[in-house]
């Protein structure tokens, strides 16, 4: 009689690692071929170059391609025009890359409308196949982004699990902010 197969054990919890970080300004943190990013201050060259070096690790690390999570503060202000040109050419550069890109702005009225045409220009003038979804709260980003995820890379990640890491960098990168 053929014996029942051998009960396979769970995987082991993703740990998400920190890539880069300037306290109270921005967190970078990768979480298998999930990227967390946290703004509370405006990009600046540096950062921007910053991100374009650990996006362009990912595509060496991850060829299934990456999501790309990004949580702006109010103190994270509208992006500069040379921060917008320099997100722009990571988003051509890494278009076959970059599977689905997600935003939570954490405040609203004239600066969540700012930043919403402002990233929203950085997409239309940049020729990408990915269209990134903006939210207001973390639960809008956590009901697309899973399925959308595991469609575009073939990797499963947990709603759960997602938010506890977004989390997380959100406290790592702003101690005193309470996350939505």
């Amino acid at each position: 009689m053929p014996s029942a197969p051998a009960p396979t054990a769970p995987e082991p919890e993703l740990e998400m690692i920190r890539l880069a970080a300037v306290p109270e300004q921005y967190g970078f943190y990768r979480w298998g071929n999930v990227a967390i990013n946290v703004w509370n201050a405006p990009p600046s060259e540096a950062s921007v170059a910053c991100i374009a070096d650990l996006t362009e690790q990912s595509s060496r690390t991850f060829p299934e391609g990456i999501s790309s999570v990004h949580w702006l503060t109010p103190d994270a202000g509208v992006p500069s025009r040379s921060a917008r040109a320099g997100l722009r050419a990571i988003s051509v550069q890494h278009d076959e890359h970059i599977k689905c890109v997600a935003a939570v702005l954490d405040g609203g009225g004239f600066w969540a409308s700012a930043v919403r045409a402002a990233l929203n220009g950085i997409v239309m003038t940049a020729d990408v196949k990915f269209v990134p979804r903006l939210y207001g709260n973390l639960d809008g980003l956590l009901d697309w982004l899973p399925e959308a995820h595991h469609r575009a890379t073939g990797v499963r990640v947990r709603g759960g699990a997602l938010r506890t890491r977004i989390l997380e960098a959100l406290q790592d990168t702003v101690p005193n902010h309470s996350g939505s």
